[in-house]
């Protein structure tokens, strides 16, 4: 039922091919996994993969096949939370925990492993200072503070992704200025932080739900292509595209969210590719929404499913 989904509710998602995992708040505070495993099924109390602060933001990492994934959210006392799932063990809590991380009480979260890897994940969250503060961990030295990314809109959502380029690493965060543009931080291996305040967004809602996805159009080549969606002030939610094949576009896509609801985007590669965005769109109360563009919705502006996620 759409009474077991908390509104506004932190989402978070991961994926593989075909392969979905949804994480959402109870309105008891509980975090849940919803699944698609060719349908979907989990939403339920037996679905719990812990606990966290009411209101708690959501961020989630996963690694190839979601062999191990991790979620991160609040405590009562707004420091970083982590539950890892890996296979044969179920869920546990995660390292970063130990360490207190403190964060300003209307933090967002991030997360992103890089591809095809098992090591290197990174956080992102908002201080007391109003900073965007990164936090990375290795297998070999555990969570240690990563780079600061400068101020932000207080609250602002934070969204973040990772992808090779070429033969490089790169990252991509997402954040909000307090003028309520939004702007993209770019990292590469090799440069490090640059060109940290490129607008890609004008004048946005002010705290407006975003979140940002990858994918490549042909598995077997190297062109990157970015996909950021945000909700505008009626409540629709547009798609801003980068290729680095040269294709650019911006444009609003089917479907409407409930105010203040968050939103979560994963893709996968293929010709077309799939892209899915989850958002609490009214439907059975507040129920998650999924938006759909592939090989079964190949619109411009893509489609909206006609039954919500369970538990709705």
């Amino acid at each position: 039922m759409a009474s077991e989904i908390h509104y506004p509710t932190g989402i978070a998602a991961v994926c593989e091919p075909e392969r979905m995992r949804i994480y959402f708040q109870s309105p008891s505070g509980q975090i849940r996994e919803t699944q698609y495993e060719k349908g979907w099924k989990g939403g339920n109390i037996g679905s719990t993969i812990g606990n966290a602060r009411y209101n708690t933001p959501l961020a989630a990492a996963a690694t190839p096949g979601l062999k191990n994934i991790s979620v991160f959210s609040l405590t009562d006392f707004n420091t970083i939370m982590q539950r890892t799932y890996v296979p044969n063990w179920g869920w546990s809590y995660g390292d970063i925990g130990y360490y207190g991380i403190q964060v300003a009480p209307y933090s967002k979260l991030a997360a992103a492993y890089p591809p095809n890897s098992d090591d290197d994940l990174r956080v992102y969250a908002q201080k007391t200072d109003d900073t965007i503060q990164e936090w990375k961990w290795t297998q070999s030295s555990g969570w240690t503070a990563g780079d600061n990314l400068g101020k932000a809109l207080p609250g602002t959502a934070i969204t973040a992704t990772r992808f090779t380029n070429g033969s490089e690493s790169a990252i991509r965060v997402y954040v909000q200025h307090a003028n309520n543009d939004i702007v993209q931080k770019c990292h590469n291996a090799s440069k490090g932080w640059y060109d940290m305040n490129q607008v890609i967004v004008a004048s946005a809602p002010f705290r407006t739900a975003m979140a940002i996805t990858n994918f490549h159009s042909d598995p077997n080549d190297t062109d990157v292509n970015l996909r950021l969606y945000w909700v505008t002030a009626d409540g629709g939610f547009w798609q801003w595209c980068w290729g680095s094949s040269g294709f650019r576009d911006k444009r609003k896509m089917h479907g409407a969210t409930l105010p203040s609801s968050q939103i979560a985007a994963v893709a996968w590669d293929g010709k077309p590719p799939e892209l899915r965005v989850y958002y609490q769109g009214g439907t059975n109360g507040t129920g998650i929404t999924e938006w759909a563009y592939g090989k079964n919705a190949q619109t411009s502006v893509g489609k909206t499913a006609k039954d919500p996620l369970p538990p709705a």
